[in-house]
């Protein structure tokens, strides 16, 4: 709920705002938009910890892919960001999620360890996603391993 709720405002009542806020950060996108998408969730997180339905600070991670695409694909509507590649696309949106972490990080949150967000993004942006249990919090189905036992 807490990234459709920011899906929905960054597509409507906030699209010029997050337009120009990208236009004024372009010499370097990933920062900008990391820093943009930093400040939404933890405004998000505290409105809804305030009222009454606390975030699982183990969707953090998630929350903050998803809302990074989101202002990466308003930043392509906009004309403002073309991917050369894939890889280019997801080495920029990995950078911005580093930079969403330590803005999340930087805007203040009682209930997570302040190096923890920061080491999982530095860990998908070296190429790897974070490990399978890592995945599961995240609501990623992982494929349980099955061990043959007479290989012990």
């Amino acid at each position: 709920m807490l990234v459709g709720a920011l899906k929905d405002f960054i597509w409507d009542e906030g699209y010029d705002a997050i337009v120009e806020k990208i236009q004024a950060g372009q010499d370097n996108l990933a920062e900008t938009i990391g820093v943009i998408a930093g400040r939404m969730v933890n405004r998000e997180v505290t409105a809804s910890d305030e009222g009454g339905n606390p975030f699982s600070r183990d969707l953090l991670y998630a929350a903050g892919a998803e809302v990074v695409n989101e202002l990466f694909n308003l930043a392509e509507n906009a004309g403002l960001y073309k991917a050369e590649s894939e890889e280019q696309n997801q080495q920029v949106q990995g950078e911005a999620l580093i930079y969403a972490a330590q803005k999340y990080v930087d805007e203040g949150d009682e209930k997570i360890d302040p190096s923890g967000p920061m080491r999982l993004a530095a860990k998908a942006v070296r190429g790897g996603y974070p490990q399978e249990e890592m995945a599961a919090k995240m609501g990623v189905p992982v494929e349980e391993e099955v061990i043959d036992e007479g290989a012990i």
